[in-house]
């Protein structure tokens, strides 16, 4: 079962946007399929195949796109432009216990990433 890898993908898609600081509305729309999925107790492919991924509660037609394309192709095109967006560095403070994409948003973490950044070239 991939339930927990595409839970996974679309809490990082949710974490990315929180970071760039996109609307509340598509950072939960986000977040609540990824707990929809994650609860299943049916195999994400099996749904995908019926063609009731939008059954699930919190899938709509925008993220069941996005899952049938992660499902056939393996990535998500949505998920790598923005990584690109956001500097990897600044997605990977998210591991530390205590650091969240609120947090992330205030101008002292991206100077600091900055300066960081700029020591290195």
């Amino acid at each position: 079962m991939r339930n927990s890898e595409l839970a996974r993908l679309l809490y990082d898609i949710s974490e990315l946007l929180e970071i760039k600081g996109e609307s509340t509305f598509k950072i939960r729309a986000y977040a609540e399929a990824a707990r929809a999925i994650e609860g299943l107790t049916e195999d994400i492919e099996k749904v995908a195949h019926e063609k009731r991924l939008k059954e699930i509660p919190g899938v709509g037609e925008s993220i069941a796109e996005k899952l049938e394309e992660y499902l056939v192709a393996g990535k998500l095109t949505y998920h790598e432009d923005l990584k690109k967006q956001v500097p990897e560095e600044l997605h990977e403070l998210l591991r530390i216990p205590g650091i969240g994409p609120k947090t992330l948003q205030f101008p002292s973490c991206v100077c600091l990433w900055q300066m960081k950044y700029w020591e290195k070239v």
